[in-house]
């Protein structure tokens, strides 16, 4: 018996059908990228999931990630991402309350370190295998761990410096203690969310000479120096272009860096004992698209995703080096970085912070409140 070919039999099949055996056809196959390092088979198997799973879900907490995901994701993968812009803060509260309506709308989330212990400790977020990815794999800095589980990894950090007005300074502090000598009362602003200078008070902070009392202390006397304060970054680098005040401790790089592109007179330095306390990228538990999911956070760490962000808006990590851009003209933040001690806040130091509600302890020692 002959057997006639497929193409005879398409017209026959019902237009679903047709369309999806067209698609499976049509679906490119994955080309493993240099950037995944973990076994070729589980990236294409994940790959493929993705293909049918066709979107991802995605809430950052800034514009510019969402503008750095387009102008950069592979169009020919074949995968919407569907950004949505939402705080740090409201995206812990929104996956706690969507898990407890057994509502699963979001793959990828962006919190900040706070709220993060909650978030897994409800199992609302998955853990993940930093040994897969070349960056996080060669630099166990950029992974947030619980109990020495990767729960999330992130491919900027804010970079808090102090920054200075050119014009008007010439030899800007390079160390906190700096900050309280006599020449600078009346010209400096801090930053309130604190983060900046919250690790400093950690165990880890207390390791490298510092610890809770002594940044306590710290505040009191530059408390002293009557400073400004605000806890919107971007407002404030504007305050440091104007000459409003003279120094920022706290300032984002990235908001330095856009001021200096316009021409403001603006520099940065980071200090030398420098804290980080920042967000991080998590996998929903219960991602309606998991495959997509990984993969999208995979990527976010490649060399393409690491250079849009930059390119759209300045922003870097101190810990990664050049070679991970697969360019040498993304090495600003970790040449600004050189010689630096970083302190890294733990999920348990921030926890406590958040227990006994240390910011508001450190505002009250400022001045603030």
């Amino acid at each position: 018996m002959r057997i006639a070919p497929m193409r005879k039999f398409l017209p026959f099949l019902p237009p679903l059908a047709a369309g999806l055996l067209i698609w499976a056809v049509a679906a490119p196959a994955a080309t493993v990228p240099d950037w995944w390092v973990g076994p070729p088979e589980a990236f294409q198997k994940m790959f493929e999931g993705a293909q049918r799973e066709g979107e991802v879900t995605f809430w950052g907490s800034s514009s510019t990630q969402g503008n750095s995901v387009r102008a950069a994701w592979p169009k020919d993968w074949r995968i919407k991402v569907n950004f949505l812009e939402v705080d740090h803060e409201e995206q812990v509260t929104r996956s706690i309350t969507e898990a407890r309506a057994g509502l699963h709308t979001v793959d990828v989330i962006n919190p900040g370190l706070v709220g993060v212990h909650l978030l897994y400790q409800r199992g609302i977020i998955a853990p993940l295998a930093p040994e897969n990815m070349r960056i996080v794999r060669d630099i166990p800095g950029l992974r947030t761990t619980i109990g020495g589980v990767t729960v999330g990894w992130n491919p900027r950090s804010g970079g808090r410096v102090f920054m200075y007005n050119t014009d008007r300074v010439k030899d800007p502090p390079l160390d906190w203690p700096d900050l309280l000598d006599p020449k600078w009362k009346g010209r400096l602003g801090f930053d309130m969310d604190m983060l900046h200078i919250l690790p400093l008070a950690c165990p880890e902070g207390e390791r490298a000479g510092w610890g809770l009392e002594k940044v306590r202390g710290f505040l009191r006397q530059l408390a002293k120096q009557k400073p400004q304060y605000h806890n919107q970054g971007r407002l404030m680098a504007t305050w440091v272009a104007s000459g409003k005040v003279d120094v920022l401790a706290g300032g984002f790089v990235s908001h330095a860096l856009a001021l200096r592109s316009k021409g403001a007179p603006i520099n940065s330095v980071f200090p030398k004992l420098l804290g980080m306390a920042e967000n991080l990228y998590a996998v929903v538990a219960q991602a309606p698209h998991p495959n997509a999911a990984r993969l999208l956070v995979y990527w976010m760490m490649g060399p393409e995703s690491l250079r849009a962000l930059w390119d759209i808006g300045f922003y870097g990590h101190f810990l990664i080096p050049t070679q991970y851009y697969n360019s040498p003209s993304y090495n600003y933040y970790y040449e600004l970085a050189k010689g630096k001690t970083v302190v890294s806040a733990s999920i348990d130091c921030v926890q406590r912070a958040e227990k006994e509600n240390w910011v508001a302890t450190f505002r009250k020692d400022i001045g603030f409140d």
